[in-house]
């Protein structure tokens, strides 16, 4: 009886850990898309920089809230079926990150038209979301199995390249 009971927190404690990582990694896809949107989106002005500067706010906050493992998941191996899903989530968060740098390069001239604003701004956010960006791969590449450590780390290093492109057309 005691056995079953402990075998059901261990279930639980691992279901829990990977939907932390699935639910995370979809919402940080989400606000990223949001994020690249609301880019998209603006017109070039000073009032409509309130709202990117919202979205890239909430983004950070998504990438630090993803970042903050539950205690006990870098124990846990999670299971080659929910890895595989939280890669294929991982893939496209990095893919949505590199369709936002494209965003903000493309509006490089609308961004640089703001005086004495615009281009230290876009730079301020761009090198923010890649610090938070590489506080969520420390913590996620830990979580990967040792077959699948090398695939992380080569996923992490995409999104961070990205960034570093958007922050190189800034500087």
């Amino acid at each position: 009886m005691r056995f079953q009971i402990l075998s059901a927190i261990a279930l639980s404690a691992v279901a829990l850990a990977d939907n932390h990582v699935s639910r995370s990694l979809g919402q940080l896809s989400q606000a990223t898309v949001a994020f690249d949107n609301t880019l998209a989106r603006w017109k070039g002005d000073y009032t409509s920089i309130g709202p990117i500067m919202r979205r890239s706010a909430e983004l950070i906050g998504a990438i630090n809230a993803a970042a903050s493992v539950p205690e006990g998941t870098k124990t846990i191996t999670v299971r080659e079926v929910e890895e595989e899903a939280n890669f294929a989530i991982a893939n496209q968060l990095v893919q949505d990150v590199g369709s936002a740098v494209d965003t903000v390069i493309r509006l490089k001239p609308k961004i640089e038209a703001i005086p004495a604003l615009g281009k230290p701004l876009a730079l301020v956010v761009i090198k923010n979301i890649r610090d938070a960006v590489s506080g969520l791969g420390e913590a996620y590449g830990k979580l990967a199995s040792d077959p699948r450590r090398t695939e992380a780390e080569a996923i992490i290093k995409r999104a961070d390249d990205h960034l570093a492109r958007g922050i190189y057309v800034f500087e």
